[in-house]
């Protein structure tokens, strides 16, 4: 009967509760998480309003999730008891001291069941503060189960969207060596997984500020249309032909740093076409922002990240670090300018700038080399060297990056690049000779 009930009210709420809430949900790591909660489970979440619960209940829809909730819930109505009984509360009276709310959410996680649980114990209202109880650290190490942090922005109304971030799974255990810690210990293990929480507060606010999310995101209305509606066109005008080194992909998931060489204005264009599937943000001289109104406009709609050229942009940088920090992909081209007419560098590449090393040891996302191998021309045949993801943050030692290594990284990714051309050589006369082997097998066998 029970399970009828609640499986009714989430059918026959779901739309209600979407019109109402309109929530809007945010992954820690969308690539590897998912709302599909298979086995036990605590959820953890701050608690901002009695809504809380409601949009748990909706944005967990596949399972049945029990939850604690407190004595004065109980007592707000004649029928909320038989209510909150059918719904699978466990419920806790603060102030008596009793702990049987305990045993029953580790019995429901030994039998792998979900527990939400609020640690805060009450509501806390704007600019207020509560330490997170130690009761989720002693259910979590005792049952095993592992904690999925949550975050509530908790504005709720008809005009406003409910925001949430959920986290990774945290499994307590790795920071005690023992199912029943001394209560200073469960108090630092539960300010832990609070800080977590409350940290997911700010990369909600990144994510927000550079507009990564969202298929339909009216603020990329433009640069979508474009990347669009464009592709048919550009493999009309170009035949771009990609040719991989060994694991280079052009299917990129969650952020990563596009570097190219820049033989010709048409290379921007050539990097976002070539990951069509994904957003790129192309870092951009101010000089082609400042070229008029309407030029400005466009540059900013297609999501381009301005940066000066003659001084340290730590404007440029900071945005393009939060964009990677959002999951994004920012290109960009490290010799900084087009060569001139007749300059011809050693190794056909000039001196690389140290932003995509700085940003890659800063972000911890992998370099991706993008080589085109001569200036496009339209109705000409473009070739383009697309390289293996390159990570950098084997590098990283903690703090600002010394100048000698981010003098030595930019220089490791400059031998790369130059040495692309000869390595997709090498390895497609490999498999050239290959098949010739193969075929002389068969002629003779």
């Amino acid at each position: 009967m029970s399970r009828f009930i609640i499986w009714f009210v989430k059918i026959t709420g779901f739309l209600p509760e979407v019109l109402y809430f309109k929530r809007k949900v945010y992954y820690e790591n969308r690539k590897r998480q998912s709302r599909k909660i298979k086995g036990p489970a605590i959820i953890a979440a701050n608690h901002t309003s009695l809504l809380d619960f409601v949009v748990l209940f909706f944005t967990f829809f596949g399972r049945s999730c029990r939850f604690v909730a407190a004595e004065v819930v109980y007592e707000s109505g004649k029928l909320m008891p038989w209510f909150l009984k059918v719904l699978g509360a466990i419920r806790v009276d603060r102030s008596s001291g009793d702990v049987s709310f305990l045993a029953t959410s580790i019995d429901t996680l030994k039998k792998g069941g979900v527990v939400i649980v609020f640690p805060e114990s009450r509501l806390i209202k704007d600019g207020d503060s509560e330490a997170f109880k130690p009761s989720v650290v002693y259910m979590a190490l005792q049952s095993g189960a592992p904690v999925i942090p949550v975050w509530f922005e908790g504005k709720y109304g008809l005009f406003k969207r409910a925001k949430l971030m959920i986290g990774e799974k945290m499994y307590l255990g790795q920071y005690c060596d023992t199912v029943d810690p001394s209560p200073e210990k469960a108090k630092e293990i539960a300010g832990l997984l609070q800080k977590k929480i409350f940290g997911f507060e700010k990369q909600v606010r990144i994510r927000e500020k550079v507009g990564q999310t969202g298929v339909l995101n009216l603020r990329w209305f433009v640069a979508d249309f474009v990347r669009i509606t464009a592709w048919p066109l550009m493999r009309l005008a170009f035949g771009t032909k990609y040719r991989y080194l060994d694991g280079a992909t052009r299917k990129i998931k969650g952020s990563a740093i596009l570097i190219g060489n820049h033989k010709s204005y048409w290379d921007p264009v050539m990097m976002s076409h070539a990951f069509t599937g994904r957003r790129v943000r192309i870092v951009a001289a101010d000089s082609i922002f400042e070229s008029g109104p309407l030029m400005n406009w466009f540059m900013r709609s297609l999501g381009c990240i301005k940066i000066s050229r003659e001084a340290i942009d730590l404007e440029s940088f900071n945005y393009s670090l939060d964009v990677l920090r959002a999951g994004g992909i920012v290109g960009l081209f490290p010799e900084g300018r087009i060569k001139s007419d007749g300059e011809e560098p050693e190794g056909g590449l000039l001196p690389f700038k140290p932003g995509a090393a700085l940003l890659a040891l800063s972000s911890g996302a992998p370099v991706i080399p993008f080589y085109t191998l001569k200036p496009c021309r339209i109705f000409k045949r473009q070739e383009i060297i697309v390289g293996r993801p390159l990570d950098l943050s084997v590098y990283d030692a903690g703090g600002f990056p010394s100048p000698d290594t981010l003098e030595k990284l930019t220089e490791e990714l400059h031998s790369f690049m130059q040495s692309m051309p000869d390595m997709i050589r090498e390895k497609e006369a490999a498999v050239i000779c290959k098949n010739q082997e193969q075929e002389e097998a068969l002629e003779n066998g």
